[in-house]
């Protein structure tokens, strides 16, 4: 009887509202971006970083969707705790990158790539802060997508499993891409080079990926996925 009752009591703690969030929070993150980077004046969406859209008059806007994404991130972290068949790791790496978002979007990145228009490129210490905490933002998606592919596989979830190796492909491949034609276009070796999309694939793959394995999750009742 005891056990039952504990049981329950998991069933009805905040792991769900977790789980809810990072389903609706992620896609809203996902979509500000969006919108945002295309009615910014100068903005290139083709070329500029998400993180650009911290920049400039409107910068408070493109810092609060960067802080969304990591809010969301971490709801879904705390709330895949709950849900056995992905395993205790994916959560923490979870953890990790949105710890990593949130550190992107306090310590602004440093004008470049000919964003804000006119703004001369700089090097700071807190565009330095912003620069560690991407690659950290990435492996952590990543290794959590990988994590979880294994974990879903032993669990009878070979659907979810597909899904979480094709993440564990598409979020570090996209990045690193995008990364090289960043060092491309510093290097003016290829001026506007599609970067900003390299990264918006990564970003939003990850996002929408761990949207809907929450999603999953809260529907089986937070203790299972997929």
């Amino acid at each position: 009887m005891r056990s039952d009752i504990l049981d329950e009591r998991e069933r009805t703690q905040p792991g769900r509202g977790g789980l809810l969030a990072a389903t609706i929070g992620a896609p809203v993150s996902v979509l500000a971006w969006i919108v945002d980077g295309a009615t910014r004046p100068g903005y290139d969406a083709w070329r500029h970083q998400i993180s650009h859209l911290a920049l400039g008059e409107r910068g408070w806007l493109g810092a609060a969707g960067i802080a969304l994404a990591g809010l969301a991130v971490l709801a879904g972290a705390a709330g895949l705790r709950r849900a056995p068949a992905v395993g205790p790791w994916a959560p923490r790496l979870l953890a990790l990158a949105g710890a990593a978002l949130l550190v992107a979007a306090a310590f602004p990145i440093d004008p470049g790539q000919g964003y804000p228009p006119a703004a001369a490129p700089v090097r700071s210490w807190h565009g330095t802060v912003h620069d560690l905490a991407g690659p950290a933002v990435f492996a952590g998606l990543t290794a959590a997508a990988a994590a979880a592919t294994r974990r879903l596989r032993a669990a009878g979830r070979p659907g979810w499993s597909r899904v979480s190796a094709a993440v564990a492909v598409v979020v570090p491949v996209s990045w690193l891409l995008g990364a090289v034609l960043t060092g491309l276009d510093y290097a003016a070796i290829w001026p506007a080079p599609p970067s900003g999309l390299c990264e918006r694939i990564a970003l939003a793959t990850g996002l929408l990926w761990v949207a809907a394995l929450c999603g999953r999750a809260r529907g089986d009742g937070s203790d299972q996925a997929a």
